[in-house]
């Protein structure tokens, strides 16, 4: 999944071939990983993407489909998610998906990682025995 809008443009005489046929890839790939997660019964699971995604339901937001399943999948998934992401490069935890009721979906966390000119690192440990499993930790290296 990458940043800029998936590559999604908005004017009307462009052409979305490309975007088209990621979006129907990321799709696929994000029912398979909650497939597998589901047939293993795993305590949770966690997807890696590079682009920062807009949780809108906005016609114009190249993330919109990749949204709407995510959403879809936690609700259903009812487990630990943790989605993490680099495109703006800055250390943010949060809880971006809503639930039917408005609510925030609380087995769902977002985290965007340092990077670019602000390097540092984050450690994330699975602790069976947190009901939130993922545990997040931020390392920061000295002089940068």
């Amino acid at each position: 999944m990458i940043g800029s809008n998936n590559n999604f443009k908005t004017d009307s005489a462009a052409t979305n071939e490309e975007f088209h046929e990621r979006d129907a890839a990321n799709l696929f790939w994000l029912g398979e990983a909650f497939d597998q997660a589901k047939n293993k019964n795993s305590d949770g699971i966690v997807l890696f993407i590079h682009a920062g995604l807009k949780y809108n339901d906005s016609e114009t937001n190249g993330f919109r489909n990749f949204v709407k399943k995510l959403r879809e999948e936690a609700i259903a998934y009812k487990k630990p998610i943790l989605l993490v992401y680099g495109d703006h490069h800055r250390f943010l935890v949060e809880k971006p998906l809503r639930g039917n009721d408005g609510k925030v979906l609380k087995n769902f966390t977002s985290m965007m990682v340092f990077g670019d000119f602000d390097m540092h690192a984050v450690e994330i440990r699975v602790n069976k025995k947190d009901k939130n499993l993922f545990q997040i930790h931020q390392h920061f290296v000295e002089g940068n």
